[in-house]
């Protein structure tokens, strides 16, 4: 589903920075009168995907426009580290920035998972049109959100979003089949990562 901006100065600035730790990423239904219970992220896990992307340092998307385009892949492994893959378009540039987290051992930091390695590169407009045409075949966006999942401990979750100039929508995936993924699977290949994929 694709929903507009917020625009609340409660939730982050104009370039995401949340305005708190506790600053829930993904959307909630208070704010959106049309949002359906089936489109939205169970609370305690919209919970846990937002403390990861906090300690990656991220911006909250779905509140202001940034004046860049941006899809944001969030790879959350039950028994590897995890990964914030995010493909860019500015200036007709392009560009792919991926971040490894691990869970930190040090309990006094105030981040519960740390930054392992960050890299940025520069990736062509025909990537960018290869992975929204990728998107498009495998109907990526048609994914409501699947409550079967929410007891389960093993496996991966698989959160895309797109940040786009008119909207903002994001889909979930625990443990996606093989057709599923191709878009995203397409991202980490872009992205050099040698991973063990599930």
């Amino acid at each position: 589903m694709r929903l507009n901006y917020l625009e609340n100065p409660n939730l982050s600035d104009e370039t995401g920075n949340p305005k708190d730790k506790e600053i829930f990423y993904f959307p909630e239904a208070r704010y959106y009168k049309n949002l359906m219970n089936d489109s939205i992220l169970p609370e305690q896990f919209n919970k846990f995907f937002s403390k990861v992307l906090h300690s990656a340092v991220q911006p909250v998307l779905y509140n202001y426009y940034s004046d860049q385009e941006v899809y944001r892949f969030l790879w959350i492994r039950a028994f590897h580290n995890y990964f914030v893959i995010n493909i860019k378009k500015l200036n007709q540039k392009f560009f792919i920035d991926c971040i490894e987290l691990e869970f930190n051992k040090n309990k006094a930091h105030q981040d519960f998972m740390c930054i392992v390695k960050e890299l940025q590169m520069e990736v062509s407009s025909v990537n960018w049109v290869e992975f929204e045409r990728l998107l498009d075949v495998t109907n990526v966006w048609k994914k409501l959100i699947d409550k079967n999942w929410e007891n389960t401990r093993d496996g991966s979750h698989w959160v895309l979003e797109a940040h786009k100039s008119k909207y903002y929508q994001f889909a979930h995936f625990h443990s996606p089949k093989i057709e599923e993924r191709a878009a995203l699977e397409y991202l980490i290949k872009l992205s050099n990562l040698h991973e063990i994929i599930y």
